[in-house]
This record gives C-alpha cells, sequence and structure tokens, in this order.
C-alpha cells in the first residue's frame, strides 16, 4: 500500500483539477507534478469561484468534496458503457441449439435483428426466445458470411462474432 503523503494529495488535486477542463475547455490547464505552483492555485481558485465557493486558493472540506464529487461525475460520462454478458461461461462448449428456449436466445434474435438493418442479407427474427428454424438458418447465413461453420447452432465463437458485428452496428445506426 502506498503511504499517504502531500504529494500524493497534491496530485490527487491536480488530477481532480485537470478533470474540469474535460467538460469546460476554458478551465485552466494544470500539470500533474505533485507541486502545489501557480497553476494548481490559479486553477483551485478558479474552481472555487465559479462554483460559489469561498476564494482561498486552499482545498478545504468543502471544495474538496465538491470538486471529488464533479471529479467523479465527470469520469462516469467520459467512461465507456459497462459490458453485459449473457453467453455462459460454463461449460466452456455451451451450445446454443434448435428447440432451445431462453432470455438468451432473444437477445441473440435482437442482436441479428440489428445486424440485418445494415446487412440487409440477413433475415428479420420474430423475438421469441424459441430457438426455431428461422433462427437456425439466420445464424446459420451469418456463420456463412463470417467464414465460420454453417451448422446454424450458436457457440462461443459465433457468439462473440456475431456480438462484435452487433456492437459495430449499433455505433454505425446511432451515427446515422
Amino acid at each position: 500500500m502506498r503511504a499517504f503523503t502531500e504529494k500524493n494529495a497534491v496530485i490527487n488535486l491536480q488530477t481532480y483539477l485537470r478533470a474540469q477542463r474535460s467538460v469546460d475547455p476554458t478551465f485552466p490547464s494544470v500539470p500533474i507534478d505533485g507541486i502545489y505552483g501557480d497553476q494548481t492555485r490559479f486553477a483551485l481558485t478558479e474552481f472555487q469561484r465559479r462554483n460559489g465557493l469561498a476564494v482561498s486558493g486552499v482545498a478545504d472540506r468543502e471544495t474538496w468534496e465538491l470538486l471529488y464529487r464533479e471529479y467523479l461525475e465527470i469520469e462516469e460520462l467520459n467512461s465507456l458503457p459497462g459490458p453485459i454478458i449473457f453467453f455462459p461461461s460454463h461449460p466452456k462448449d455451451h451450445i446454443i441449439k434448435l428447440g432451445d428456449v431462453s432470455f438468451l436466445v432473444a437477445t441473440l434474435q435482437y442482436m441479428i435483428n440489428e445486424i440485418s438493418l445494415i446487412h440487409n442479407n440477413l433475415p428479420t427474427l420474430e423475438i421469441s426466445g424459441e430457438y426455431d428454424e428461422a433462427t437456425k438458418k439466420a445464424v446459420a447465413a451469418f456463420q456463412e458470411q463470417s467464414r465460420l461453420t454453417a451448422n446454424g447452432a450458436t457457440d462461443r465463437k459465433t457468439w462473440n462474432a456475431i456480438a462484435r458485428i452487433f456492437n459495430l452496428s449499433s455505433h454505425y445506426i446511432e451515427q446515422n
């Protein structure tokens, strides 16, 4: 565990202040060097001024707590969305196939439908949650296009390929 030092505290302060610039380009630039110099002092007083706090150039408790809360909010805004993992990790050779009925199948059908908006050589499926003949044919068509074994069953490799294209397609659809 790293020992707490004044330099660590200044680095944290500078990091939190620098984050302000990512949401407001007019906010003063701050080096992250652990030295409480003129640039850090100026940025801190500017933060205090903009937030209606007592302008002292000192990171008192009220300033620190607000700065840290805003830093966490900025980090959340700038972070990537968390992944949702649907495909089972066990057993390693899990396969979704004809006759299966589950939320996992409905998710697969939804992803194929989204992909089909861009790749119109894939059919649109009824999202029933049942791995029916139409789902098997759509998966086989996707597998063939992706140079996977075109057996119509969804193993981890097929799922990952569909998920990868789904993520790219969803981003494309949002942009257009």
